[in-house]
């Protein structure tokens, strides 16, 4: 008979049970002894959804699992927590930051560290200070705080003046020296600090950062209000993936993705203002504001398959378009050659599939 492999189990003691019995017990200790990896796959499971790209999925799986409950039960008792908390200390840089495409659950990398620089993009480095706090909150180990403030700081370092954080620090050139909201850059952070500023968390970790989270939570408020998309000059909408990080100028990314009004970025930020417990009349205004321009902005009667590529009739559904022309308002596409497009089917195939052009982002935020 085979056996998992997660499971310990001595033959000789469970042949003294009936058949039953044992079958009763084999089922028993597998669920006991696999439990503690049940985490770790619905991670993995949870990645495969987020994101058709494998490189990627390691670090949505560390999203994942760094957004557990601070009180579930598997930071206290289980062993992987306290495993994979010590691989983030393995593969921090030295400025404090995580790269993205690294196994950090399992320790295995995909690039050389060495060639690392650090970033933001696929929830890394928010993840995994995210990840320690909560581990640190259980243990106390001060190699934890210790990563957790050198992380801080990398945050903090990595801020423009102007409030908004590029994707990648030290700074590498082209669109990911931009002021990033796509991919939720600005939002993650934005989210992080204030879960420490609101919470107990900040009781953690040394006193003067206080002030440092403080400015850099109100420098961040500054940009997102500032860089508020406005039809002629006073409406205010919702925002574009990305800006220059000075002028506020709205800029395009990769090839595919266009100087818009981006539906789905919008609602990550307007997530993150809501966890703000008194927030400014600025902070209200530019949060209604943004609410009612998804409203108003809603595809009625269709939804979209993802792996056909394709929009389908489906009377009382409602989507949203990625990205929305900044003058018309109308829903643009564009496949790697850049050029704006009126209908997602007039791109290529490769791309029409390979993008998240549609979607319901905002449903649960205009129920409430």
């Amino acid at each position: 008979m085979w056996f998992p492999k997660c499971q310990k189990v001595k033959l000789k003691k469970l042949l003294i049970f009936n058949r039953n019995s044992f079958l009763i017990l084999l089922i028993l200790s597998f669920t006991l002894g696999c439990s503690k990896s049940s985490k770790i796959q619905e991670a993995f499971l949870y990645a495969e959804k987020q994101t058709q790209n494998h490189n990627n999925r390691n670090d949505f799986a560390l999203h994942y699992l760094a957004s557990i409950n601070i009180n579930d039960s598997w930071w206290r008792l289980s062993n992987e927590a306290k495993s994979i908390a010590n691989n983030l200390l393995s593969c921090q840089l030295a400025n404090g930051a995580w790269d993205k495409g690294t196994d950090k659950i399992n320790l295995q990398s995909k690039n050389p560290l060495s060639k690392s620089t650090g970033t933001f993009d696929n929830y890394s480095t928010t993840s995994e200070i995210e990840f320690l706090f909560k581990i640190y909150s259980q243990t106390r180990k001060k190699e934890y705080l210790e990563s957790i403030e050198k992380g801080l700081d990398y945050i903090i370092n990595s801020q423009y003046s102007s409030g908004a954080w590029p994707q990648n620090y030290p700074l590498t050139g082209g669109y990911s020296d931009y002021a990033t909201f796509n991919d939720d850059v600005i939002a993650n952070i934005l989210n992080l600090l204030l879960d420490i500023e609101q919470s107990d968390l900040k009781l953690l970790i040394k006193e003067s950062y206080a002030s440092k989270i403080n400015k850099a939570i109100e420098n961040a408020l500054d940009f997102i209000i500032k860089s508020q998309i406005r039809k002629n000059n006073v409406t205010k909408l919702g925002w574009a993936q990305q800006y220059d990080p000075i002028t506020y100028e709205p800029k395009s990314a990769r090839s595919f993705e266009p100087i818009a009004i981006s539906s789905r970025e919008t609602v990550r930020i307007i997530e993150a203002l809501l966890k703000i417990k008194a927030p400014s009349p600025d902070v209200l205004t530019s949060i209604n504001s943004a609410k009612e321009w998804l409203r108003t902005s809603a595809i009625k009667d269709y939804e979209w398959n993802q792996r056909e590529g394709k929009l389908f009739e489906k009377k009382g559904s409602l989507l949203w378009a990625r990205f929305y022309d900044l003058n018309t308002n109308q829903p643009i596409f564009c496949g790697r050659d850049s050029i704006i497009k009126p209908n997602v089917s007039e791109i290529e195939e490769e791309r029409r599939k390979g993008y998240e052009w549609y979607g319901s982002w905002p449903l649960k935020l205009l129920e409430n």
